[in-house]
């Protein structure tokens, strides 16, 4: 029985998604006025109408991630994890109706966050498990990690998966790597 029996069936692992698959235009939807607040932090799908109130509706096939300013922890992994005195994990990130509304009503091809799961910690808590996790990698789609480079901006800019050796973190996860890529997209 090999890895992808047990995680998802038949589903794409990361090294199914080929070059066209790498390549998306990019939003950023910026929560960390919300996390300074509360560091359990979910966004929600106000969050998102708000930014496409400001920018644009989320185009078809948008790389969505998620700014919390949770990146300024890395690489304290006690930090990043948001261990409380009592043990338990403490950080912002995505909610399930966030992550329906970007899949399922604007057809985003990704999504990311900078945090450390795609679960905020109240979410996983509440269902038990990594059901936001679940429900992207049952989607087929893409995620990522590390969008601490990105800013809030329209879907004029673009994001790039990497599955280089060079790109990965400590535990092997692709990063999102974001920047200007309008140019190349457009050629």
């Amino acid at each position: 029985m090999t890895f992808r029996d047990i995680s998802c069936g038949n589903l794409p692992l990361a090294e199914d998604f080929g070059a066209r698959h790498m390549l998306y235009p990019l939003c950023v939807i910026d929560v960390t006025e919300q996390v300074a607040r509360d560091v359990h932090y979910a966004v929600t799908v106000e969050d998102i109408k708000a930014y496409e109130a400001k920018y644009g509706a989320i185009p078809d096939g948008a790389f969505v991630a998620l700014y919390t300013g949770w990146s300024r922890h890395w690489p304290d992994m006690d930090a990043i994890s948001g261990i409380a005195a009592d043990g338990s994990e403490n950080f912002p990130s995505w909610s399930m109706d966030a992550l329906k509304y970007i899949y399922e009503t604007r057809n985003a091809a990704a999504n990311g966050h900078e945090t450390l799961d795609t679960d905020a910690s109240t979410e996983a808590a509440k269902a038990g498990d990594l059901a936001c996790e679940r429900y992207v990698l049952g989607k087929g789609k893409a995620a990522g990690r590390g969008a601490d480079e990105s800013r809030p901006r329209g879907a004029g800019r673009g994001a790039a998966l990497s599955r280089v050796a060079e790109h990965r973190g400590r535990d092997g996860a692709a990063r999102t790597r974001a920047g200007d890529y309008a140019e190349k997209i457009r050629e």
